[in-house]
């Protein structure tokens, strides 16, 4: 199994359909060009470190300062990250997201900054 197909296990653990990711700016760049973003969920009153395997699946890079490097403007970047994850997780869609069926797998996660 590879390291892409272990975190998408393990995120399938995690997150299910129409659960909450929660998105935390670590950085900004002085441009607004680069952010690092964590991702954490809430799982039986704890908090769930989902970064590393976030990025690991996306393929984008974790800093060793905290947070996943993602470059871009003009939207909101969390949100775009979340989206990601969730297209990588169920990319034929799911019958169940936050506002009910979506043939896009993007949309089957919430997303909230804290």
């Amino acid at each position: 199994m590879t390291r892409i197909e272990e975190c998408k296990r393990e995120l399938k653990n995690i997150l299910k359909p129409g659960d909450t990711v929660f998105t935390v700016l670590r950085y900004c760049s002085a441009s607004g060009m680069t952010r690092r973003i964590d991702l954490y969920a809430i799982k039986k009153s704890r908090l769930v470190y989902l970064s590393s395997y976030t990025a690991n699946l996306t393929g984008n890079k974790l800093s060793r300062d905290g947070g996943i490097v993602i470059s871009g403007c003009g939207m909101d970047m969390g949100f775009a990250l979340v989206y990601e994850l969730a297209s990588r997780l169920w990319p034929k869609g799911t019958r169940k997201t936050h506002a009910g069926p979506a043939r896009d797998g993007g949309y089957a996660l919430r997303q909230e900054w804290i």
